[in-house]
């Protein structure tokens, strides 16, 4: 009926990544509930099938993809005879999409032993639009061209969940952005994340803004920010990314010149961007200040702190080499005043937030007379009751698991002790989780299919001298942000269980991955 020459020649695909990008965070989904879904008034979330407006996103992505392959092909004229099997040629020539491929069939293969198909067949369904969003970055986006337009998107994205989270926490109540999915959020509702503390902001903040007086007691259990996400700490997930995608852009930025042209008529546009980008660096990590999510601060800091230490290290050191070697092309891309203003937004942040939320800080790192009580309970004692539980279902079935999203239908037979209702939740650490539900054989191939992605990323990273100094800080970028996520997943899950943690993660992997030519 139609014809490639009818066809257009435009990238299909692109639009809906790139509006796959920015919605990221935003839970607009459709609920339906299963057998398993409550015990008695507790919502057991991963025992839940969810379709989210992020899922018809990528339904478009994948499409467009096809589409562009079996029929937009200009290089090959019976491209849509021969898409099949140039897809199946490169899986089995690739060994990254080979232990992907693997590590794929030991999932499903635990269906066979898990006691709610129905689940497990969801989750399969997940890992696989994933794994197909992971291929299609791969394939499809030349990171180092479109670097700028994808950290951009995801820099404005972050902006706006840090400004909607700071105005929860200031207010303690969500705004009303159901549509595009904030939870229903006020102090106190059951399941809601929460901490003691002295007020929510310093005393003589509430005396100049009075509205915030009625909520700044001496004492009271503040809820944390939660953006459009499900839980705090995935918006502080999401905001780690947002923050190094914002010192990657905040470095390239202003003129390598020196400071008095810089701030000449020349550079005035730089001078706008830098504004904005460094305004937008403090907004980010103040977001991130008010998710209370102790985890995110430490792993935000380390990678900053290791940010730094390689570019002074590593691009200081090559840019006068090249310099030094007449290779001027090279050189320039050590750039201290980019350095140092980028510090400096730091420093101001830092000493900004300390001054608003000294206190609260204090008492969320256990500062505070009621920390034991209130931590002792959420934090330690149930993490290490959820981390018992996975290892006795896998020293008792090593091999396949409990089935792929079964662990919270298990986990009453593994726990020794009857459950809370609230208890009903996934081990807080994805390796963990992997191991109890899929087996031993599962997590030995996903930790050795995510070394054959990291592995390139840190052969360019570690490149000789002759590396490009923007490519290099790109792939620093990127590597840290790596880290950073499995460094979470040690002591947290959503990044394997929750929409907006795994894509942020498949999407993560894609780019540190991306060839390129598209």
């Amino acid at each position: 009926m139609f014809s490639r020459e009818m066809m257009p020649r435009w990238r299909l695909s692109k639009p809906f990544f790139y509006l796959l990008l920015f919605l990221i965070p935003f839970q607009t989904r459709k609920i339906f509930s299963t057998g398993k879904s409550f015990y008695f008034d507790y919502h057991a979330f991963y025992n839940t099938w969810y379709l989210y407006l992020t899922d018809l996103i990528v339904l478009g992505v994948i499409t467009a993809w096809v589409l562009e392959n079996a029929f937009f092909s200009r290089e090959n004229s019976q491209a849509d005879q021969t898409f099949l099997r140039g897809v199946i040629e490169k899986v089995s020539k690739d060994h990254i999409y080979l232990f992907m491929l693997a590590f794929w069939l030991t999932l499903a293969t635990s269906l066979m032993f898990s006691r709610e198909n129905g689940l497990g067949l969801y989750g399969l369904i997940k890992v696989t639009e994933f794994m197909l969003v992971f291929s299609y970055i791969r394939e499809k986006i030349d990171f180092s061209r479109e670097k700028f337009v994808i950290f951009l998107l995801i820099l404005g994205s972050s902006c706006f969940q840090a400004g909607l989270g700071i105005w929860q926490y200031l207010n303690q109540y969500s705004a009303g952005f159901s549509l595009i999915g904030e939870e229903f959020l006020r102090p106190g509702l059951p399941g809601i994340a929460e901490f003691s503390s002295h007020g929510i902001v310093r005393s003589s903040i509430a005396q100049i803004l009075p509205y915030l007086s009625t909520i700044s007691a001496d004492f009271s259990l503040n809820m944390r920010a939660y953006g459009t996400f499900p839980h705090p700490n995935v918006l502080a997930g999401f905001l780690f990314l947002g923050i190094l995608a914002n010192l990657y852009l905040l470095y390239f930025t202003p003129r390598p010149s020196i400071l008095p042209h810089w701030w000449g008529r020349k550079g005035g546009g730089a001078h706008v961007k830098t504004l904005v980008l460094s305004l937008s660096l403090i907004l980010l990590t103040t977001g991130q200040v008010v998710t209370f999510s102790r985890l995110a601060w430490a792993v935000t800091g380390l990678a900053i702190f290791v940010f730094f230490v390689l570019v002074l290290w590593r691009v200081r050191s090559r840019n006068f080499f090249h310099l030094k070697t007449g290779r001027q092309f090279l050189a320039g891309t050590y750039r201290p005043i980019a350095l140092g203003l980028t510090a400096a937004t730091l420093l101001l942040s830092l000493g900004m937030n300390w001054y608003l939320f000294g206190q609260q800080i204090k008492d969320r790192l256990g500062y505070s007379e009621d920390f034991v009580k209130y931590s002792s309970d959420e934090s330690f004692v149930d993490r290490a009751k959820f981390n018992n539980v996975a290892v006795a279902m896998v020293k008792d079935k090593p091999l396949f698991g409990v089935g792929l999203r079964n662990f919270v239908v298990a986990m009453d037979d593994y726990a020794g002790e009857r459950l809370l209702p609230y208890l009903h939740q996934p081990v807080h650490d994805i390796y963990l989780l992997i191991a109890a539900e899929a087996g031993v054989l599962a997590l030995l191939t996903f930790v050795v299919f995510l070394l054959n992605i990291v592995r390139p990323a840190f052969a360019k990273a570690s490149a000789g001298r002759h590396a490009i100094g923007e490519d290099l800080i790109l792939r620093y970028v990127l590597v840290l942000t790596f880290l950073g996520f499995l460094a979470i997943g040690f002591f947290d899950h959503y990044l394997w269980t929750i929409q907006q943690g795994e894509l942020m993660f498949w999407v993560v992997l894609g780019l540190m991955n991306a060839r390129k030519e598209a």
